[in-house]
């Protein structure tokens, strides 16, 4: 049984816990303040078409058939809107957790036949190509105060402990480096939280700020 998920850089995890005191307040290698997406259509779908290549890789697929966008989706309509693609291109999917698809059983030799009507699926139905990357400064910045004066509130209350953040500066740091940045979905995995458990929790705590991704005509 082949799995996909959903991509996204603002996805939730479960591991161990972050250490909020690593890292220096330093902001080297962190963006100017005030670095922004442009807020146009044009450089929506550059990003879109750079990151074709990498989705191929991901697929697992060496000659990517020519294909056209459809239209983005939200995070939340991915796996349908992959689950209705798929059954169109004659491929046997269902929705799984936390935003996933599962494939049918496939016979070994109809494996390349599936994985390119999955990258297919992929490249009509993306979601934002600014969620598969690092935020700008200004929506990171926007990142932070969400998930400390939201999100980690929210999750307390659902009764799973949340270390206190680090400053804004280390959380930067910690954000724009190869090392994970604090985050209150980063949750121990010896809580013994369940994947229902879970969906739950992200369904009643929004990781993500409103408007983080501010729509595009």
């Amino acid at each position: 049984m082949i799995v996909a998920i959903a991509g996204a850089c603002s996805g939730p995890d479960v591991s161990e816990d972050v250490d909020p005191t690593s890292g220096e307040e330093s902001l080297a290698g962190v963006p100017p303040e005030g670095d922004d997406w442009a807020q146009d259509r044009k450089s929506l779908i550059a990003l879109y078409e750079a990151g074709l290549p990498g989705l191929a890789e991901q697929y697992g697929v060496e000659a990517p058939p020519g294909t056209e966008l459809v239209r983005f989706v939200a995070q939340d309509q991915w796996a349908q809107a992959q689950v209705d693609c798929l059954a169109d291109e004659g491929i046997g999917a269902r929705l799984g957790g936390q935003g996933g698809v599962y494939f049918d059983d496939v016979p070994p030799e109809q494996g390349d036949i599936v994985n390119q009507a999955a990258y297919v699926c992929a490249a009509q139905y993306p979601t934002d190509p600014r969620t598969q990357g690092k935020l700008p400064r200004v929506r990171a910045e926007m990142q932070y105060t969400h998930l400390v004066e939201t999100v980690m509130p929210c999750v307390r209350a659902e009764g799973f402990e949340v270390p206190e953040p680090p400053s804004l500066q280390t959380w930067l740091g910690q954000y724009y480096a190869a090392a994970g940045a604090w985050d209150p979905f980063v949750i121990d995995a010896t809580s013994g939280a369940d994947s229902t458990a879970l969906d739950l929790l992200y369904e009643k705590c929004p990781h993500d700020a409103p408007d983080l991704y501010p729509a595009i005509d």
